[in-house]
């Protein structure tokens, strides 16, 4: 189940903060290769246009990487940051093309998975913290777990610190712990790989040759189109507060 490397493969993971309405995911992480090095993005949301905006340019980024390179792969440790994605494209009628291409040529590659069909540990769990003790050095910091970064970001939410985060020492602290999860998840596959060549296990995958990215036409170049009529129907909804009247909400539900 696990591919081979690709020079442009990404490393994912999310950061969400469940104790608001419909819950916030406030930062995509990922962890690439630019130009030979590894390169830690991040993109940021502290509001539903934020995290719109947020959502929206990570899965352009993520899309135009697999049409410049259809073999790379996007890892993530469970089942949770496709389960975020899917929300996401639901909630906000955008980028459904993008994500459910991506999902019909496998590019996500769930890495628990990889594990629990691959291997037997000698842990009560199969959490990536449990993992690590395998593969690499206990963490340090502030934030070492999922908890402490939701308890982190309360109090950022509390305090008067900004949001740009090169300015706040609690955002800081959570980047740090979310690029910790991006390394972490990148170091698990190459675990896993030198596991898979010990054992001289190959690699199968769904479809013999990786899947040629057709030329698509751009759904938005018509603007008769379902598409660019949602998109303008979104594009006209105000922020906050008045979006959330009777008419912005059903325009938004419309879109």
């Amino acid at each position: 189940m696990l591919p081979p490397a690709s020079p442009g493969d990404i490393f994912f993971d999310m950061e969400g903060y469940p104790l608001v309405r419909g819950g916030l995911e406030y930062l995509f992480g990922a962890l690439a290769l630019d130009d030979g090095q590894r390169v830690f993005h991040d993109w940021w949301a502290h509001d539903i246009d934020q995290e719109r905006r947020a959502f929206c340019d990570f899965i352009d980024w993520a899309y135009a990487r697999w049409r410049a390179d259809p073999t790379l792969h996007i890892y993530h440790y469970a089942n949770y940051e496709v389960a975020a994605l899917r929300r996401l494209m639901g909630r906000y009628g955008s980028r459904e093309a993008e994500v459910d291409t991506l999902l019909r040529h496998k590019v996500f590659v769930d890495l628990s998975a990889v594990v629990r069909h691959g291997m037997r540990v000698g842990r009560p769990h199969y959490s990536i913290k449990n993992l690590e003790r395998l593969y690499r050095p206990a963490r340090a910091g502030e934030v070492t777990s999922a908890v402490d970064s939701i308890a982190v970001y309360e109090r950022w939410l509390a305090s008067d610190e900004v949001q740009d985060w090169t300015a706040s020492p609690l955002l800081q602290a959570i980047r740090a712990y979310n690029q910790d999860d991006c390394e972490s998840t990148w170091q698990l596959t190459c675990w896993l790989r030198e596991r898979q060549q010990e054992a001289g296990i190959a690699w199968i995958p769904k479809q013999a040759v990786p899947p040629e990215v057709a030329e698509e036409p751009d759904p938005l170049a018509d603007p008769a189109s379902p598409q660019a009529l949602a998109q303008t129907l979104l594009a006209e909804i105000p922020p906050a507060p008045q979006r959330y009247t009777a008419r912005w909400q059903t325009q938004e539900l419309l879109g």
